[in-house]
């Protein structure tokens, strides 16, 4: 059997499919963001706008000049395809300066016969504290979304971190916030732009951080340092040149590339003048859980949604045929890891099979949401008026401070016979109550719903009750494709060196295990030689066939996720970028990583115990 040609023919199928969905018109949905909501006066922020469908026309931005002046617009344009799934996107990027302070309000823009969100965006005036205080040509930012006020256990903290220079920087370090009993995600990328502060010109580079507190009492959050260095004055400078702010092109190792342009070649003959400073740390008072709450969860969010997928358009019910239903929990402001299972009601006469969630966690750079979805088939066993009950979730709104309840009405269904299976109202009273009628009828019904609710003879129930060959056809091409799998599963197995070197989820577990025996030897050869970088890219492998799923895409992020060795590998990052990273010990670093990779437990597993996450 020759699987080339079956594979080629898929793909050329999976292109045709693609291009036709893509040619063809489709409902556009246009969307506006800011890259941040608060701005100071005199700064340049964007506003991104994307269309997802087949809407391309320009927006119209002349309801902006009335609060704003636009610095400039520039568009992209993205098409992706993923397990056959063809998306598009257009995008629309508008750099704004306000022309004032206060709240603004962006209405919304119209793209084409689609208007985008409104938005609302706040322009104080900068600190003063930042310049005045400090009079240094860098220093350090820090400020949180719970000023002077106090937070629930597992609500979001947004953890904002500013470093803001006015000459460039040769080299430097900065840290992360690590306070205890919290959890800590990075929001989006680096955010990168210039201010102007009493006057003067400086580049800002902007982080922001989730932080979750996992223990009620006072939460601190530790200073955050930075180490390096910075350019000379322009009057001290061996090669007097361009002394635009920027920062250095050996920088490009600590900010994942240079954002700036023009430090000037003289930078590279600049020693430039050591520089450790930090910021000033955090305290907030984390409120426990309310002895209130009658919810069995506990649910902290700044917004939660429930949603059925039955909304638009309710399905047609028939006995014996299976019915299937997508619920959607969104919730604002908390982890998708925190969402619970949906419990399901009995209904008579219906058998109900959930599937488990599909959970995840997404980000607009403010706010994290998370996402469960959850797929329920339901089976009913007979005709008739069935009901299905009213679903309920508790919740706790940090913003109001008060227990809310997101709602799924109750649905009122009427279930069609199936093939074979008469309706309850189609046999007369009368008739119900003669012994024949009963002994005839009855078992029949209680047979077909037997076959049907059977898990390995539902499709057979099916098509020997009715006279659909369709449905022996679908049947005939399924044996067709499992045969199919089957054999090609077979040969893969008969020949384990194809594919070898790529790192793959479902690789079996021995590939795994003889790709990791590699990784440890390079990793072996990396620290024999007191080589940081090679170190630091074998460990991120090392991660990656242990973490397939979900892989930790730097050191940092490695080193939240282990059970031991943080320390070496934030150390190791540190000796990267750091002057004096030639000197890094690797034989030492070894001994600690020899074995592999010590991970910490999920944290979906810590969080099924929740007795200990609520102490008072």
């Amino acid at each position: 059997m020759n699987f080339s040609r079956i594979k080629k023919l898929y793909r050329q199928c999976l292109a045709i499919v693609a291009f036709f969905l893509v040619a063809s018109p489709g409902f556009a949905s246009v969307q506006a963001t800011l890259d941040r909501s608060t701005v100071y006066e005199g700064e340049v922020f964007t506003l991104t706008i994307t269309s997802d469908g087949s809407e391309r026309g320009m927006p119209d931005l002349s309801l902006l000049e009335k609060d704003f002046q636009i610095l400039g617009t520039g568009s992209s344009q993205q098409m992706e395809v993923i397990n056959g799934k063809v998306t598009s996107s257009k995008s629309w990027n508008i750099q704004l300066q306000p022309k004032g302070s206060g709240q603004f309000h962006i209405p919304s823009l119209r793209v084409g016969k689609e208007l985008t969100n409104p938005i609302q965006v706040t322009v104080t005036a900068p600190p003063e504290v930042s310049v005045g205080s400090k009079g240094q040509p860098v220093f350090i930012e820090v400020e949180t979304s719970s000023e002077d006020k106090s937070v629930y256990l597992q609500q979001q903290i947004l953890y904002t971190v500013r470093l803001v220079f006015e000459r460039p920087l040769l080299d430097g370090s900065l840290s992360a916030p690590a306070p205890e009993n919290a959890m800590i995600e990075q929001i989006g990328e680096d955010r990168q732009r210039s201010v102007n502060r009493g006057g003067r010109s400086y580049r800002v580079i902007e982080r922001s951080y989730a932080i979750f507190p996992e223990k009620s009492g006072q939460l601190v959050i530790p200073p955050i340092r930075f180490s390096g260095r910075v350019a000379s004055p322009p009057a001290k400078r061996s090669q007097p040149g361009n002394t635009m702010p920027g920062l250095d092109p050996r920088m490009k190792r600590f900010f994942g590339g240079d954002p700036f342009s023009g430090s000037g070649f003289d930078s590279f003959f600049d020693r430039g003048k050591p520089v450790t400073l930090q910021s000033k740390a955090i305290n907030i008072d984390v409120l426990p859980r309310p002895q209130s709450i009658s919810a069995s969860h506990w649910l902290p969010a700044a917004g939660l949604e429930l949603e059925d997928s039955w909304a638009d358009q309710p399905p047609e019910f028939k006995a014996g045929e299976p019915v299937s239903r997508t619920l959607t929990i969104t919730a604002k402001g908390l982890l998708a890891t925190l969402l619970p299972k949906l419990e399901m009601a009995d209904v008579d006469g219906v058998s109900i099979y959930p599937e488990q969630p599909a959970n995840e966690t997404r980000t607009d750079g403010t706010w994290v949401y998370g996402i469960s979805k959850q797929s329920i088939s339901y089976m009913p066993t007979k005709a008739g008026t069935i009901e299905f009950p009213e679903l309920q979730l508790s919740w706790w709104d940090t913003e109001a401070a008060v227990e809310r309840n997101a709602v799924i009405p109750k649905w009122t269904v009427e279930v069609l016979p199936g093939k074979g299976l008469p309706s309850e109202s189609s046999v007369q009273p009368e008739e119900r109550d003669k012994p024949g009628t009963e002994t005839n009828e009855k078992p029949a019904a209680e047979e077909v719903v037997n076959d049907a609710v059977s898990t390995t003879g539902q499709s057979m129930s099916w098509i020997s009750r009715s006279q659909d060959y369709w449905l022996i056809l679908i049947l005939i091409a399924a044996t067709v494709a499992i045969s199919f799998y089957w054999i090609r599963r077979k040969n893969t197995r008969k020949n384990p060196d194809s594919g070898a070197g790529v790192i793959r989820s479902g690789a079996s577990a021995a590939a795994n295990k003889q790709l990791m025996s590699q990784l440890k030897q390079n990793l072996q050869k990396a620290c024999s030689e007191n080589d940081a970088r090679s170190t630091a890219a074998v460990l991120l492998e090392m991660a990656a066939v242990d973490k397939p799923g979900a892989p930790p895409k730097t050191l940092p992020a490695l080193a939240a996720m282990l059970e031991h060795g943080s320390e070496e590998i934030n150390n190791l990052d540190r000796q990267m970028y750091a002057p004096g990273g030639a000197d890094w010990n690797g034989g030492d670093f070894y001994e600690n990583f020899k074995d592999g990779l010590a991970f910490k437990a999920s944290k979906a597993a810590q969080h099924e115990a929740l007795a200990p996450l609520y102490p008072t």
